[in-house]
């Protein structure tokens, strides 16, 4: 079966996994695979007192214990209503072979933090950012050849205020391209505020300043192609400072020319509902006629062309315009190959306010960086950590982050062995919800198990997969 094919079943099979392969092996050296079957449910792993908790589907006897208890991978094995704690001997490792490339075969698409590439990047981009690079992350871990997508723009509107603003305004060209442009932008912007509140830029209480000046950051004064380029560099700069490792840039020129979009755009205009039309006549339109709709329509059909798995992470205030985008695409890719899915994010909140220019307040992540006003791991780990779809509030000020320990003490080849066995699921759920807090918990235990035995580990494979999560 071709890899394209088979791409989602292999991720619902996964995250519908009771446990994983060292689990399911001492399962069937114990009380057998029937047995395992009939009465497990699923298990818990590294509970603060046990390494596996099995959860029943109803109370057992003794003799399940018993089983259990005379292994040689056991150590012991308590019963707790419909729970049985395990702890595990040393020898358990053997039970878990290795790691398995569970997508191998698979590519995978990531499109993340795509914006009109007119002012820096902010805190609600950061969020999308971060999201996107733990998918990529998770992908590229599970075996996938994966690759991180920026959709670069270049007939959005916005961009016309800084192509045609005047070059007497009062806008300094010195300092990092994106935060020039997003002043000349900006400035544009309230000269044209009848219409809109005036655009307001803060950090926190600081005023917005742009950011020292480097040779490859510096914009380029022409009123070509040069600053745009300029722009996306700062953004890259920017996202990698942030621990974002890989990102493409797919400019909307290029997207038309390298493939056949007309041809697309026709079948789903054939798709759509009839009472309801809302694609243009791809025949009697050009590329600078298309609308929002039709640009995301067109782009998804790109990347579902090119991958076998697409997740899209946008904002929630745009799921409207997403899910008609993204069915219509489905719709015109039944002749193409790929699987998409779109990821819903939240709104960043500052003092009760949404992180958006959109909406007057804008906090670039660059200077909030250069202030220190919130360190990078507590920025992911609160975005990380929240519902996605829902809004994410940040203060000033940030709690200090704090773990719980254990309570047992383990081998550190067992800790990997438990880590991995336990990750494909939490993965695979990830990737289909975007709900990351149990791969949170997970990575909390796996930082834990890299400090304290990183030069212990025999299994060096093991601990670079999970190095690959965290860093």
């Amino acid at each position: 079966m071709n890899a394209v094919q088979d791409a989602s079943p292999r991720l619902a099979s996964l995250a519908a996994r009771p446990y994983g392969e060292l689990v399911r092996n001492l399962l069937s050296a114990t009380i057998g695979d029937e047995a395992a079957h009939r009465d497990v449910a699923s298990a818990e792993y590294r509970r603060r007192d046990t390494d596996v908790a099995l959860r029943l589907r109803q109370p057992v006897g003794e003799d399940f214990l018993k089983a259990l208890r005379v292994s040689p991978y056991v150590e012991n094995a308590t019963a707790a209503e419909v729970f049985v704690n395990v702890v595990l001997s040393p020898a358990a490792v053997d039970l878990y072979s290795g790691w398995e490339n569970h997508l191998s075969g698979v590519t995978a698409a990531v499109e993340h933090t795509s914006l009109v590439p007119c002012y820096p990047i902010n805190l609600a981009t950061l969020r999308s950012a971060i999201v996107g690079e733990q998918l990529r992350r998770c992908l590229s871990v599970l075996g996938a050849r994966t690759s991180a997508h920026y959709w670069v723009e270049e007939n959005a509107r916005q961009l016309d205020l800084i192509r045609t603003s005047p070059p007497d305004r009062p806008v300094s060209w010195t300092g990092k391209a994106d935060h020039v442009v997003g002043a000349r932008f900006l400035s544009a912007l309230n000269a044209r505020a009848e219409d809109h509140a005036p655009v307001r830029t803060t950090l926190f209480r600081q005023v917005h300043t742009p950011s020292s000046t480097s040779a490859y950051e510096t914009v380029r004064h022409d009123r070509g192609r040069g600053w745009l380029r300029d722009v996306l560099a700062s953004h890259r700069h920017t996202l990698a400072q942030c621990g974002v490792r890989q990102l493409e840039f797919d400019f909307e020129s290029e997207v038309y020319r390298n493939f056949r979009w007309r041809d697309y755009l026709g079948r789903a205009h054939q798709a759509e509902p009839r009472q309801i039309p809302l694609l243009s006549d791809p025949a009697l339109c050009s590329e600078s006629d298309l609308q929002y709709l039709e640009r995301n329509v067109v782009y998804y059909g790109y990347l579902l062309d090119r991958h076998d798995l697409v997740l899209s992470v946008v904002p929630h205030r745009q799921r409207d315009v997403v899910k008609c985008a993204s069915d219509l695409a489905t719709e015109a890719s039944k002749r193409l190959s790929g699987d998409l899915r779109t990821l819903l994010y939240g709104d960043v909140l500052i003092n009760g306010r949404s992180d958006s220019m959109r909406d007057g307040v804008f906090h670039a992540v660059d200077d909030l960086l250069r202030a220190g006003t919130w360190p990078l791991e507590a920025l992911r780990e609160r975005f990380l950590k929240s519902r996605l779809t829902a809004a994410v509030t940040i203060s000033p000020h940030p709690s200090p982050v704090t773990w719980t320990p254990l309570t047992i003490s383990r081998s550190p080849d067992l800790e990997c062995a438990l880590l991995l066995d336990e990750l494909p699921e939490l993965l695979a759920r990830f990737l289909q919800t975007g709900n990351y807090a149990l791969v949170l918990g997970w990575t909390q235990e796996a930082l834990s198990v890299v400090a304290d035995h990183r030069s212990r580990v025999k299994c060096h494979r093991d601990l670079q997969l999970i190095l690959g999560i965290l860093r």
